[in-house]
C-alpha cells in the first residue's frame, strides 16, 4: 500500500469521524481531519521550528545522537543493546516521547562531540548528560571497566595502552576480542574487561 504524505505527515491509521493518525517527519504525531489532509492545509505536527533537525533525509548532529540513544536503550536489535538498555539503562520520560525536549535540556552539539552521561551507572537525563569532546567521553566510560592485561589490572584502556606500548584499539582488542568480514578473534589470553557496577 503507497503511504499517505502532505508535507511533513504520513498516515499511519484511519480513524472514526474522518479523521487520520499521522506520524510527523520529526516524529511526533498528529491527529488531522480527512478534508484538510486532503486540501494540504496542514502539512506538519506544528513544531516549524526544529523541522530542521528530524527532516526524513538530513538529520541535524543532535537528532542524530537523539535516536541513537533511543537504539541503544530500547531496540533489542541494536548492537549496543547489551550495553545500554540491557542492562537497564533507560532515557528519562521527557526525553524518551520529545525530541524537543530533549533539545531544549541539551542545547546544540558542538562539533566533533557526543552525549555523555556523567554516571555510567545512571540513564540518560538533563542531570547526568552533557556534550563532551569525544576522547574526553571514551575516557569517561572506560572507568566504567576494569581492563584486565596479561593479569594486570588498569582502570583505562588509556593507561593499558601506555603501560603496554600499544594503541587503545589494540587493547580493546585484546580485551574484548575483535569481530572482521570473515572472523571473530577471541580476547587473549590474560587479558579481558569487567564492568565495575
Amino acid at each position: 500500500m503507497e503511504e499517505k504524505r502532505i508535507g511533513k505527515l504520513v498516515v499511519t491509521r484511519r480513524l472514526p469521524k474522518s479523521k487520520y493518525l499521522c506520524r510527523c517527519d520529526c516524529g511526533n504525531e498528529r491527529i488531522v481531519n480527512i478534508g484538510h489532509f486532503n486540501t494540504g492545509d496542514i502539512k506538519s505536527c506544528g513544531c516549524h521550528w526544529w523541522h530542521g533537525h528530524a527532516g526524513s533525509r538530513n538529520r541535524s548532529n543532535e537528532y542524530t545522537s537523539y535516536h541513537n540513544m533511543l537504539g541503544r536503550c530500547y531496540d533489542k536489535k541494536n548492537k549496543r543493546y547489551s550495553d545500554y538498555g540491557g542492562r537497564g539503562i533507560v532515557v528519562c520520560d521527557s526525553w524518551r516521547i520529545s525530541f524537543k525536549d530533549f533539545l531544549q535540556d541539551m542545547g546544540l552539539r558542538p562539533d566533533g562531540f557526543v552525549i555523555d552521561r556523567i554516571d555510567n551507572t545512571q540513564g540518560y537525563s538533563k542531570q547526568n548528560c552533557r556534550w563532551l569532546s569525544r576522547s574526553d567521553s571514551q575516557a569517561n566510560r572506560n572507568i566504567s571497566r576494569r581492563w584486565v592485561v596479561h593479569g594486570v589490572v588498569y582502570q583505562t584502556t588509556a593507561g593499558a595502552a601506555k603501560a603496554n606500548g600499544v594503541s587503545e584499539q589494540t587493547i580493546r582488542a585484546w580485551c574484548l576480542g575483535r569481530d572482521t568480514k570473515w572472523n571473530f578473534y577471541l580476547p587473549k589470553d590474560g587479558c579481558g574487561a569487567t564492568f565495575i557496577y
